[in-house]
Protein backbone atom coordinates (compact mmCIF):
# COMPACT_ATOMS: atom_id res chain seq x y z
CA UNK A 1 0.00 0.00 0.00
CA UNK A 2 2.94 2.86 0.77
CA UNK A 3 4.77 1.82 -2.53
CA UNK A 4 1.13 2.62 -4.42
CA UNK A 5 1.21 5.71 -2.76
CA UNK A 6 4.37 6.77 -3.57
CA UNK A 7 4.00 6.08 -7.52
CA UNK A 8 1.61 9.33 -7.56
CA UNK A 9 3.62 11.67 -5.79
CA UNK A 10 6.70 11.00 -7.57
CA UNK A 11 4.74 11.65 -10.83
CA UNK A 12 3.59 14.94 -9.33
CA UNK A 13 7.13 15.67 -8.43
CA UNK A 14 8.67 15.02 -11.54
CA UNK A 15 5.54 17.37 -13.27
CA UNK A 16 6.42 19.87 -11.35
CA UNK A 17 10.30 20.22 -12.04
CA UNK A 18 9.50 19.92 -15.83
CA UNK A 19 7.55 22.98 -15.64
CA UNK A 20 10.40 24.35 -13.74
CA UNK A 21 13.04 23.43 -15.73
CA UNK A 22 11.33 23.54 -18.99
CA UNK A 23 11.98 27.29 -19.90
CA UNK A 24 15.65 27.00 -18.84
CA UNK A 25 15.96 23.86 -21.48
CA UNK A 26 14.53 25.61 -24.25
CA UNK A 27 14.90 29.08 -23.78
CA UNK A 28 18.53 29.88 -22.30
CA UNK A 29 20.19 28.28 -25.76
CA UNK A 30 17.86 30.84 -27.46
CA UNK A 31 19.58 33.92 -25.49
CA UNK A 32 23.21 32.34 -25.79
CA UNK A 33 25.74 31.77 -27.45
CA UNK A 34 25.57 33.13 -31.35
CA UNK A 35 22.03 33.76 -30.65
CA UNK A 36 22.41 36.31 -27.97
CA UNK A 37 20.24 39.39 -29.42
CA UNK A 38 22.26 42.08 -31.25
CA UNK A 39 21.59 44.93 -28.63
CA UNK A 40 22.99 42.95 -25.72
CA UNK A 41 26.37 41.14 -26.32
CA UNK A 42 26.80 40.83 -22.98
CA UNK A 43 30.06 41.84 -20.82
CA UNK A 44 32.64 43.82 -22.20
CA UNK A 45 35.37 41.41 -22.69
CA UNK A 46 38.93 43.80 -21.43
CA UNK A 47 37.72 45.68 -18.73
CA UNK A 48 40.26 48.09 -17.91
CA UNK A 49 42.50 47.14 -20.96
CA UNK A 50 43.42 49.82 -23.65
CA UNK A 51 42.80 46.88 -27.12
CA UNK A 52 43.80 47.72 -30.74
CA UNK A 53 42.48 46.39 -34.08
CA UNK A 54 44.71 43.47 -35.17
CA UNK A 55 43.56 43.10 -38.42
CA UNK A 56 44.87 46.33 -40.76
CA UNK A 57 42.22 48.26 -41.99
CA UNK A 58 39.72 46.33 -40.46
CA UNK A 59 35.93 45.63 -42.62
CA UNK A 60 33.12 47.15 -41.07
CA UNK A 61 31.17 43.65 -40.55
CA UNK A 62 27.47 43.02 -39.96
CA UNK A 63 26.51 40.07 -37.68
CA UNK A 64 25.29 36.74 -38.88
CA UNK A 65 22.05 36.96 -37.35
CA UNK A 66 20.35 40.26 -36.54
CA UNK A 67 17.00 40.04 -34.03
CA UNK A 68 13.86 41.93 -36.04
CA UNK A 69 13.64 45.77 -34.84
CA UNK A 70 9.78 44.67 -34.05
CA UNK A 71 10.89 41.76 -31.41
CA UNK A 72 14.14 43.89 -30.16
CA UNK A 73 11.54 46.92 -29.33
CA UNK A 74 9.27 45.04 -27.24
CA UNK A 75 12.18 42.42 -25.77
CA UNK A 76 13.07 43.85 -22.26
CA UNK A 77 16.62 44.65 -22.07
CA UNK A 78 18.59 45.07 -18.72
CA UNK A 79 22.04 46.53 -18.67
CA UNK A 80 24.65 45.02 -16.26
CA UNK A 81 28.03 45.56 -15.42
CA UNK A 82 30.42 46.34 -18.11
CA UNK A 83 27.44 45.59 -20.74
CA UNK A 84 28.41 45.75 -24.60
CA UNK A 85 25.55 47.10 -26.50
CA UNK A 86 25.67 46.16 -30.55
CA UNK A 87 22.72 47.81 -32.57
CA UNK A 88 24.37 47.00 -35.95
CA UNK A 89 23.30 46.38 -38.87
CA UNK A 90 19.05 47.61 -37.15
CA UNK A 91 18.37 50.21 -40.02
CA UNK A 92 18.90 52.88 -37.23
CA UNK A 93 18.01 56.38 -39.20
CA UNK A 94 18.67 58.99 -36.33
CA UNK A 95 20.38 59.01 -32.53
CA UNK A 96 18.23 61.65 -30.60
CA UNK A 97 19.00 62.92 -27.55
CA UNK A 98 19.91 60.49 -24.33
CA UNK A 99 19.60 57.65 -26.82
CA UNK A 100 20.42 54.98 -23.94
CA UNK A 101 20.37 55.88 -19.87
CA UNK A 102 22.30 53.90 -18.27
CA UNK A 103 25.84 53.99 -16.38
CA UNK A 104 26.78 50.04 -16.71
CA UNK A 105 27.67 50.26 -20.65
CA UNK A 106 30.88 50.21 -21.63
CA UNK A 107 30.60 49.63 -25.12
CA UNK A 108 28.29 50.81 -27.90
CA UNK A 109 28.24 49.33 -31.94
CA UNK A 110 26.13 51.32 -34.22
CA UNK A 111 27.82 50.22 -37.48
CA UNK A 112 25.97 49.85 -41.02
CA UNK A 113 22.55 50.94 -40.36
CA UNK A 114 21.61 54.27 -42.23
CA UNK A 115 22.20 56.93 -39.41
CA UNK A 116 22.45 60.31 -40.99
CA UNK A 117 21.88 62.37 -37.85
CA UNK A 118 23.25 61.85 -34.23
CA UNK A 119 22.15 64.33 -31.49
CA UNK A 120 24.50 66.20 -29.87
CA UNK A 121 23.38 64.96 -26.31
CA UNK A 122 23.07 61.07 -27.46
CA UNK A 123 25.67 60.14 -25.53
CA UNK A 124 25.28 62.46 -22.63
CA UNK A 125 23.36 59.92 -20.27
CA UNK A 126 25.94 56.97 -20.88
CA UNK A 127 28.44 58.12 -18.33
CA UNK A 128 30.63 55.15 -17.99
CA UNK A 129 31.06 54.56 -21.92
CA UNK A 130 34.67 53.91 -22.85
CA UNK A 131 34.00 52.32 -27.00
CA UNK A 132 31.74 54.03 -29.19
CA UNK A 133 32.18 52.25 -32.87
CA UNK A 134 29.66 54.47 -35.60
CA UNK A 135 30.69 53.43 -39.16
CA UNK A 136 29.38 52.51 -42.11
CA UNK A 137 26.56 55.21 -41.95
CA UNK A 138 25.54 58.22 -43.80
CA UNK A 139 26.87 61.09 -40.99
CA UNK A 140 27.79 64.48 -42.63
CA UNK A 141 31.15 65.08 -42.86
CA UNK A 142 31.64 68.26 -40.94
CA UNK A 143 29.87 66.76 -37.82
CA UNK A 144 31.51 63.34 -37.82
CA UNK A 145 32.88 64.70 -34.56
CA UNK A 146 30.23 67.21 -33.39
CA UNK A 147 29.71 65.50 -30.01
CA UNK A 148 29.35 67.11 -26.61
CA UNK A 149 31.85 66.48 -24.04
CA UNK A 150 32.23 62.89 -22.66
CA UNK A 151 34.46 62.05 -19.52
CA UNK A 152 35.61 58.45 -20.28
CA UNK A 153 35.20 58.10 -24.26
CA UNK A 154 39.02 56.49 -24.85
CA UNK A 155 38.25 55.43 -28.15
CA UNK A 156 36.06 56.55 -31.51
CA UNK A 157 35.63 54.58 -34.80
CA UNK A 158 34.14 56.50 -37.29
CA UNK A 159 35.13 54.72 -40.63
CA UNK A 160 33.26 54.64 -44.22
CA UNK A 161 30.65 57.14 -43.72
CA UNK A 162 29.08 58.11 -47.10
CA UNK A 163 28.17 62.25 -47.02
CA UNK A 164 25.51 62.30 -49.71
CA UNK A 165 24.21 65.87 -48.61
CA UNK A 166 24.15 68.67 -51.39
CA UNK A 167 26.35 70.65 -48.29
CA UNK A 168 29.61 68.25 -47.93
CA UNK A 169 32.31 70.33 -48.41
CA UNK A 170 34.53 67.59 -46.61
CA UNK A 171 35.58 68.94 -44.02
CA UNK A 172 35.95 68.10 -40.45
CA UNK A 173 34.87 70.09 -37.55
CA UNK A 174 34.96 70.01 -34.17
CA UNK A 175 32.82 71.46 -31.39
CA UNK A 176 34.53 73.65 -28.29
CA UNK A 177 33.94 70.27 -26.54
CA UNK A 178 36.71 67.89 -25.65
CA UNK A 179 37.06 64.17 -24.82
CA UNK A 180 40.02 64.66 -21.59
CA UNK A 181 40.57 60.52 -22.14
CA UNK A 182 40.40 59.87 -25.97
CA UNK A 183 43.52 58.12 -26.89
CA UNK A 184 42.34 56.51 -30.06
CA UNK A 185 40.32 58.48 -32.98
CA UNK A 186 39.43 56.54 -36.62
CA UNK A 187 38.34 58.39 -39.25
CA UNK A 188 38.77 56.46 -42.35
CA UNK A 189 37.31 56.58 -45.89
CA UNK A 190 35.14 59.27 -44.94
CA UNK A 191 35.79 61.48 -47.82
CA UNK A 192 37.09 64.14 -45.44
CA UNK A 193 38.92 66.63 -47.65
CA UNK A 194 40.32 69.05 -44.69
CA UNK A 195 40.50 69.17 -40.90
CA UNK A 196 39.77 72.00 -39.28
CA UNK A 197 40.42 70.67 -35.60
CA UNK A 198 42.85 71.44 -33.31
CA UNK A 199 43.62 67.75 -31.79
CA UNK A 200 45.53 68.64 -29.09
CA UNK A 201 42.31 70.88 -27.31
CA UNK A 202 40.01 68.22 -28.54
CA UNK A 203 42.03 65.09 -27.54
CA UNK A 204 44.69 65.92 -25.15
CA UNK A 205 45.73 62.17 -24.82
CA UNK A 206 45.46 61.02 -28.09
CA UNK A 207 48.34 58.50 -29.50
CA UNK A 208 46.38 56.99 -31.98
CA UNK A 209 45.15 59.05 -35.11
CA UNK A 210 43.82 57.72 -38.61
CA UNK A 211 43.05 59.30 -41.21
CA UNK A 212 43.64 57.01 -44.16
CA UNK A 213 41.88 56.44 -47.30
CA UNK A 214 40.37 60.07 -47.46
CA UNK A 215 41.12 62.90 -49.82
CA UNK A 216 42.73 65.57 -48.21
CA UNK A 217 44.13 68.80 -49.26
CA UNK A 218 46.63 69.15 -46.77
CA UNK A 219 48.11 67.81 -43.66
CA UNK A 220 48.30 70.73 -41.33
CA UNK A 221 46.53 70.04 -38.92
CA UNK A 222 49.25 67.95 -37.44
CA UNK A 223 50.98 71.02 -35.92
CA UNK A 224 48.26 70.67 -33.79
CA UNK A 225 48.42 67.33 -32.31
CA UNK A 226 49.14 66.82 -29.16
CA UNK A 227 52.79 65.26 -27.62
CA UNK A 228 51.33 62.32 -26.76
CA UNK A 229 50.74 61.45 -30.34
CA UNK A 230 52.53 58.03 -30.50
CA UNK A 231 50.89 56.31 -34.10
CA UNK A 232 49.72 58.55 -37.24
CA UNK A 233 48.04 57.37 -40.25
CA UNK A 234 47.80 59.18 -43.58
CA UNK A 235 47.88 57.02 -46.63
CA UNK A 236 45.85 57.02 -49.76
CA UNK A 237 45.08 60.61 -49.62
CA UNK A 238 46.89 61.56 -52.89
CA UNK A 239 47.79 63.95 -51.25
CA UNK A 240 51.26 66.85 -52.75
CA UNK A 241 51.50 68.20 -49.08
CA UNK A 242 54.26 69.05 -47.03
CA UNK A 243 53.99 67.20 -43.53
CA UNK A 244 56.48 68.96 -40.73
CA UNK A 245 56.19 69.46 -37.21
CA UNK A 246 55.62 66.53 -35.93
CA UNK A 247 55.15 65.37 -32.73
CA UNK A 248 58.20 64.48 -31.32
CA UNK A 249 57.32 61.09 -29.59
CA UNK A 250 55.91 59.20 -32.74
CA UNK A 251 57.35 55.62 -33.10
CA UNK A 252 54.77 54.68 -36.26
CA UNK A 253 54.08 57.17 -39.40
CA UNK A 254 52.33 55.61 -42.56
CA UNK A 255 52.30 58.13 -45.24
CA UNK A 256 52.76 55.71 -48.38
CA UNK A 257 50.31 56.49 -51.14
CA UNK A 258 50.97 60.19 -51.55
CA UNK A 259 52.57 62.12 -53.47
CA UNK A 260 55.51 62.88 -51.56
CA UNK A 261 58.63 63.75 -52.97
CA UNK A 262 61.10 64.96 -50.26
CA UNK A 263 62.44 62.72 -47.22
CA UNK A 264 64.65 65.34 -45.39
CA UNK A 265 65.39 66.91 -41.86
CA UNK A 266 65.53 70.46 -42.77
CA UNK A 267 65.54 72.90 -45.42
CA UNK A 268 62.60 70.67 -46.99
CA UNK A 269 60.63 71.98 -50.25
CA UNK A 270 56.70 71.68 -51.12
CA UNK A 271 55.29 68.00 -50.92
CA UNK A 272 58.14 66.35 -48.50
CA UNK A 273 58.27 65.36 -45.43
CA UNK A 274 60.03 66.55 -42.39
CA UNK A 275 61.75 63.89 -40.32
CA UNK A 276 63.41 66.35 -38.09
CA UNK A 277 63.16 65.65 -34.04
CA UNK A 278 61.23 61.94 -34.80
CA UNK A 279 63.99 60.58 -32.42
CA UNK A 280 61.82 57.78 -31.31
CA UNK A 281 60.71 56.80 -34.82
CA UNK A 282 60.63 52.94 -35.43
CA UNK A 283 58.65 52.56 -38.11
CA UNK A 284 58.18 54.68 -41.48
CA UNK A 285 55.93 53.56 -44.51
CA UNK A 286 56.44 56.00 -47.46
CA UNK A 287 55.77 53.75 -50.39
CA UNK A 288 53.67 54.56 -53.59
CA UNK A 289 55.19 58.15 -53.33
CA UNK A 290 57.50 59.68 -55.84
CA UNK A 291 60.15 60.16 -53.63
CA UNK A 292 63.48 62.07 -55.23
CA UNK A 293 65.49 63.39 -52.24
CA UNK A 294 65.60 61.23 -49.26
CA UNK A 295 67.57 62.31 -45.85
CA UNK A 296 68.97 59.27 -44.17
CA UNK A 297 71.33 61.39 -42.18
CA UNK A 298 72.21 60.92 -38.04
CA UNK A 299 70.79 57.47 -37.83
CA UNK A 300 71.98 54.21 -36.43
CA UNK A 301 72.15 52.17 -39.68
CA UNK A 302 74.98 49.68 -40.62
CA UNK A 303 73.87 48.25 -43.87
CA UNK A 304 71.90 49.45 -47.39
CA UNK A 305 71.82 45.69 -49.10
CA UNK A 306 68.93 45.64 -51.05
CA UNK A 307 67.97 49.56 -50.24
CA UNK A 308 67.50 49.97 -53.97
CA UNK A 309 65.54 46.92 -55.64
CA UNK A 310 62.49 48.25 -56.67
CA UNK A 311 61.87 50.71 -53.29
CA UNK A 312 63.70 54.07 -54.44
CA UNK A 313 63.37 53.99 -57.85
CA UNK A 314 62.74 57.25 -58.35
CA UNK A 315 65.40 58.83 -55.75
CA UNK A 316 67.34 61.58 -57.26
CA UNK A 317 69.14 62.80 -53.84
CA UNK A 318 69.89 60.38 -51.26
CA UNK A 319 71.65 61.16 -47.46
CA UNK A 320 73.19 59.15 -45.66
CA UNK A 321 75.72 60.51 -44.00
CA UNK A 322 76.67 60.13 -40.18
CA UNK A 323 75.82 56.14 -39.79
CA UNK A 324 77.59 53.36 -39.29
CA UNK A 325 77.33 51.84 -42.97
CA UNK A 326 80.84 50.02 -43.75
CA UNK A 327 79.90 48.11 -47.23
CA UNK A 328 78.30 49.81 -50.33
CA UNK A 329 75.50 48.09 -51.82
CA UNK A 330 76.72 47.13 -55.47
CA UNK A 331 72.97 48.06 -56.24
CA UNK A 332 72.99 51.38 -56.09
CA UNK A 333 74.38 51.48 -59.66
CA UNK A 334 71.06 50.72 -60.73
CA UNK A 335 69.25 53.45 -59.46
CA UNK A 336 68.69 55.14 -62.60
CA UNK A 337 68.12 58.76 -61.38
CA UNK A 338 70.22 58.75 -58.33
CA UNK A 339 72.84 62.11 -59.18
CA UNK A 340 73.59 62.42 -55.96
CA UNK A 341 74.90 60.17 -52.64
CA UNK A 342 76.12 61.43 -49.44
CA UNK A 343 78.15 58.88 -47.56
CA UNK A 344 80.36 61.06 -45.84
CA UNK A 345 81.33 60.53 -41.69
CA UNK A 346 80.96 56.67 -41.89
CA UNK A 347 83.21 53.50 -41.65
CA UNK A 348 83.58 52.58 -45.28
CA UNK A 349 87.37 51.32 -45.76
CA UNK A 350 86.84 50.27 -49.20
CA UNK A 351 86.91 52.61 -52.30
CA UNK A 352 84.04 52.09 -53.88
CA UNK A 353 84.70 52.24 -57.40
CA UNK A 354 81.77 49.57 -58.46
CA UNK A 355 79.85 52.55 -57.75
CA UNK A 356 81.80 55.15 -58.93
CA UNK A 357 83.13 53.46 -62.56
CA UNK A 358 79.31 52.14 -63.52
CA UNK A 359 77.05 54.39 -61.96
CA UNK A 360 74.45 55.28 -64.41
CA UNK A 361 73.83 58.99 -63.83
CA UNK A 362 75.42 60.12 -60.41
CA UNK A 363 77.30 63.26 -60.90
CA UNK A 364 78.67 63.91 -57.00
CA UNK A 365 79.42 61.21 -54.54
CA UNK A 366 80.70 62.52 -51.06
CA UNK A 367 82.92 60.19 -49.26
CA UNK A 368 84.38 62.43 -46.52
CA UNK A 369 85.65 61.28 -42.96
CA UNK A 370 85.41 57.48 -43.70
CA UNK A 371 87.93 55.02 -43.27
CA UNK A 372 89.78 54.82 -46.92
CA UNK A 373 93.13 53.97 -47.26
CA UNK A 374 93.66 52.84 -50.33
CA UNK A 375 92.41 54.76 -53.94
CA UNK A 376 94.89 53.74 -56.19
CA UNK A 377 91.88 51.72 -58.25
CA UNK A 378 90.77 55.40 -59.63
CA UNK A 379 93.58 55.30 -62.00
CA UNK A 380 93.81 51.96 -62.91
CA UNK A 381 91.09 52.83 -65.79
CA UNK A 382 92.02 55.29 -68.23
CA UNK A 383 88.40 56.01 -68.42
CA UNK A 384 86.60 58.35 -65.85
CA UNK A 385 83.19 59.30 -66.19
CA UNK A 386 82.07 62.84 -65.11
CA UNK A 387 81.46 62.44 -61.80
CA UNK A 388 82.50 64.98 -58.82
CA UNK A 389 84.12 62.79 -56.09
CA UNK A 390 85.02 64.00 -52.16
CA UNK A 391 87.44 62.48 -50.04
CA UNK A 392 88.53 64.56 -47.65
CA UNK A 393 89.49 63.52 -44.45
CA UNK A 394 89.73 59.81 -45.26
CA UNK A 395 93.73 58.30 -44.12
CA UNK A 396 95.21 57.61 -47.39
CA UNK A 397 98.70 59.21 -47.77
CA UNK A 398 99.61 58.72 -51.19
CA UNK A 399 98.13 58.50 -54.94
CA UNK A 400 99.95 56.53 -57.39
CA UNK A 401 99.53 56.12 -61.21
CA UNK A 402 101.82 54.48 -63.67
CA UNK A 403 105.34 55.27 -61.92
CA UNK A 404 104.14 58.09 -60.08
CA UNK A 405 103.67 58.31 -56.11
CA UNK A 406 102.25 61.38 -55.15
CA UNK A 407 102.49 61.81 -51.26
CA UNK A 408 99.53 64.10 -50.30
CA UNK A 409 100.36 64.25 -46.38
CA UNK A 410 102.47 62.23 -43.47
CA UNK A 411 101.09 58.65 -43.55
CA UNK A 412 100.38 58.95 -39.90
CA UNK A 413 97.99 61.97 -39.20
CA UNK A 414 94.71 62.33 -40.54
CA UNK A 415 94.85 66.21 -40.03
CA UNK A 416 94.22 68.55 -43.41
CA UNK A 417 96.50 68.50 -46.47
CA UNK A 418 99.82 69.44 -45.13
CA UNK A 419 102.26 72.63 -47.30
CA UNK A 420 104.35 69.62 -48.41
CA UNK A 421 104.05 68.03 -51.50
CA UNK A 422 106.37 65.34 -52.81
CA UNK A 423 106.46 64.42 -56.72
CA UNK A 424 108.59 61.00 -56.30
CA UNK A 425 108.83 60.20 -60.11
CA UNK A 426 107.78 62.13 -63.41
CA UNK A 427 108.13 59.58 -65.65
CA UNK A 428 108.40 60.69 -69.67
CA UNK A 429 106.73 63.84 -69.79
CA UNK A 430 108.18 66.24 -71.11
CA UNK A 431 106.50 69.74 -70.77
CA UNK A 432 106.31 69.47 -66.93
CA UNK A 433 108.33 72.48 -65.06
CA UNK A 434 111.21 71.60 -63.30
CA UNK A 435 110.45 71.00 -59.49
CA UNK A 436 112.13 73.02 -57.00
CA UNK A 437 112.38 70.84 -54.15
CA UNK A 438 114.62 72.73 -51.91
CA UNK A 439 113.66 74.28 -48.63
CA UNK A 440 112.42 77.37 -49.12
CA UNK A 441 110.05 76.14 -52.05
CA UNK A 442 107.07 78.18 -52.15
CA UNK A 443 103.40 76.87 -51.90
CA UNK A 444 102.64 78.73 -55.10
CA UNK A 445 105.01 76.81 -57.05
CA UNK A 446 104.27 73.78 -55.86
CA UNK A 447 100.64 73.98 -56.58
CA UNK A 448 101.50 75.18 -59.92
CA UNK A 449 103.54 71.86 -60.67
CA UNK A 450 101.35 69.47 -59.43
CA UNK A 451 98.22 71.37 -60.93
CA UNK A 452 100.16 71.19 -64.52
CA UNK A 453 100.73 67.12 -63.98
CA UNK A 454 97.76 66.16 -62.92
CA UNK A 455 95.71 67.47 -65.06
CA UNK A 456 97.24 65.61 -67.81
CA UNK A 457 96.14 62.46 -66.20
CA UNK A 458 93.91 60.51 -68.70
CA UNK A 459 90.89 59.91 -65.91
CA UNK A 460 90.57 63.33 -65.87
CA UNK A 461 88.00 64.48 -68.45
CA UNK A 462 85.46 67.63 -68.94
CA UNK A 463 83.33 68.46 -65.59
CA UNK A 464 85.22 66.01 -63.89
CA UNK A 465 86.46 66.89 -60.72
CA UNK A 466 88.58 65.38 -57.42
CA UNK A 467 88.57 66.58 -53.87
CA UNK A 468 91.14 65.17 -51.67
CA UNK A 469 91.57 66.76 -48.58
CA UNK A 470 89.74 69.93 -49.49
CA UNK A 471 92.03 70.18 -53.26
CA UNK A 472 89.93 70.41 -56.29
CA UNK A 473 91.39 68.82 -58.95
CA UNK A 474 89.69 69.76 -62.27
CA UNK A 475 90.35 70.35 -66.08
CA UNK A 476 89.00 74.19 -66.18
CA UNK A 477 89.96 75.82 -62.68
CA UNK A 478 93.02 76.39 -60.71
CA UNK A 479 93.87 74.42 -58.28
CA UNK A 480 92.51 74.75 -54.79
CA UNK A 481 94.09 77.54 -52.57
CA UNK A 482 93.37 75.32 -49.82
CA UNK A 483 96.42 73.42 -50.75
Amino acid sequence: RDDRSIVPCLQMLFTRLWLVLFPFLFAVPWLSGSHVPSIFAGIRRSQGVRYYPTVENPPTANPSWEMPLSVAASAPQYCVANSVLNFTGMGLRRIGDSFINTTYARELYLDGNDIKEISETAFDSMKGLEILSISGNNLPTNKLLWFHYHETLWRLTIDDNVDDTSMNDGSVQGMLEHFPRLEYLSLRRNGISRVDVQFDKLAPVLNWLDLSGNRLESFDFVVDLPRTMKNLYLEDNDCSCTINKLPSGIEYLQVSGNRITELCNENCSHASLSLRGLKKLKILTVSRNNVRYLDLSHNQIIEVMNLCDNILTSIETLNLSNNYISMIDNNFVNMLYLRTLDLSNNRIAILPTMLIFNSRSLEVLLLRNNSIEDIDDLFKKNSFKELELHLQDNPFSAVKYSNFQVHLKDRDTRSELTNRVSIESFGEIDDIDDVDDTDDVSQSNVQSTFEHWFVRLPFIHWRSKLDIFGNILQSEEAFSNEL
